[in-house]
């Protein structure tokens, strides 16, 4: 499995607050009924019911439930960009007012059940890989606190009775078919109901195989992005979890990596996170970094259960803070490309544009980039991994979304 230590990655902090935003249509600066949530209308005054809204020069409105450690989320539907006093993009123009809602976080965990997990990791008490892992797995799916995150689960290598299985253990026959792993043995489901099944399920498998790495990940690949297309809800993430390098079934670090970008790529993009746990295992980081998560989380065997508690806390803390959903108008059709994203520092420096990139291919170095999930048919916002850091680092920053009045600002090719 794949974990990372300290030395790897730290832990973020906080959750993103949710998005509740007001739903009407409207002309530019007309204030609606509000909800109890905080919406951000550029030239609009306090909406009724609302916590707050944009005054009269334009400027966001402060977001009191905001959780501190994640950047604010505002939608503007015409009318002046966010602090112009009212003289900025769109004026008066006509504008829809949109819904935009955060993504939910959901993991599907591919677990290792090769023979390697029985070496035993503590000697005083023969506690082995298998159970130190399995049991953080179910310390983190009991978790009151992961109670809403959709979660499933499969293991790799598979039995198979296929007349063309790959190399296994003795008496064992590993499939080599990315379609047998393209399948959960727990489906993905909140953890408030699902935390029971998947602890059951791991109390029934035990390590018997070996490593064929290559049609786990291609197979949950396969699953995460049929998943995703269905609930484009979620941000679902595929969660490799091994403790050895790929074997068996034309396995290698250098095929898995292109198994790992070519889902990277995809429609939708899957990212792959990869936990690895015990010793030698640094070329797992080119998996990781195929799958666009930059490091693989490595632990070694001293103190697995607490390390991959971390990581997992880790993975859910790291996904969504720079990932929206792209607002559905209530009428009509969105025009994506007059489709904009303004930060605004929190120490209240000057607003910037961020440009549009192709995709995520297009995330250059130096810039402030974001991108569409789709471009043929958008569901999501996201912010370059660049972009993402320097927003997330800046707790009290705004984020806005400014739809319908002027041409997406698009990065130079």
């Amino acid at each position: 499995m794949l974990l990372t230590g300290p030395k790897h990655r730290s832990i973020s902090h906080g959750a993103i607050a949710a998005l509740l935003l007001a739903l009407s249509s409207a002309a530019c600066g007309e204030a609606k009924p509000g909800n109890g949530s905080n919406v951000s209308i550029a030239g609009a005054a306090p909406a009724a019911g609302g916590a707050s809204s944009g005054g009269a020069g334009g400027t966001p409105g402060a977001q009191p439930n905001g959780q501190a450690g994640f950047p604010q989320l505002n939608v503007n539907t015409g009318g002046a960009m966010p602090g112009t006093g009212g003289s900025g993009v769109g004026g008066g123009c006509a504008a829809t007012f949109v819904k935009a809602e955060s993504q939910t976080l959901a993991m599907f965990i591919m677990l290792d059940q090769s023979r390697s997990m029985e070496n035993i990791v503590d000697t005083a008490t023969m506690t082995t890989r298998w159970s130190a892992v399995t049991t953080a797995l179910a310390t983190f799916v009991k978790n009151p606190a992961a109670a809403t995150i959709p979660v499933g689960l499969q293991y790799f290598g598979l039995e198979t009775t296929s007349a063309n299985p790959g190399p296994g253990m003795p008496g064992q026959a590993v499939s080599c078919m990315a379609s047998d792993y393209a399948k959960a043995d727990v489906p993905i489901a909140p953890l408030s109901s699902n935390a029971s099944a998947i602890t059951a399920s791991m109390a029934a498998h035990a390590p018997l195989t070996n490593t064929p790495t290559l049609p786990a990940i291609q197979g949950g690949i396969q699953f995460v992005a049929a998943y995703a297309s269905a609930h484009p809800e979620n941000k679902v993430v595929l969660v490799l979890a091994t403790d050895g390098e790929p074997s068996g079934c034309s396995s290698s670090v250098t095929n898995v990596s292109a198994a790992a970008a070519a889902g990277l790529m995809g429609t939708p993009s899957v990212e792959t996170y990869v936990i690895g746990v015990g010793s030698n295992l640094t070329n797992l980081d080119a998996i990781a970094v195929a799958g666009g998560t930059k490091k693989a989380f490595l632990i070694g065997d001293a103190n697995v259960q607490q390390e991959l508690l971390t990581a997992l806390t880790t993975i859910q803390g790291d996904v969504l803070p720079c990932q929206y959903s792209v607002p559905v108008p209530q009428k009509g059709d969105l025009d994506f490309g007059k489709v904009n994203v303004i930060f605004t520092p929190g120490s209240g420096g000057a607003q910037q544009e961020f440009q549009k990139a192709a995709g995520a291919a297009a995330c250059t170095t130096g810039g402030n980039l974001w991108y569409y999930d789709n471009e043929a048919a958008p569901t999501q916002i996201l912010l370059c991994p660049e972009t993402c850091t320097r927003v997330a680092a800046d707790g009290m920053a705004k984020v806005d979304i400014v739809l319908d009045c002027k041409e997406t600002v698009v990065v130079p090719r």
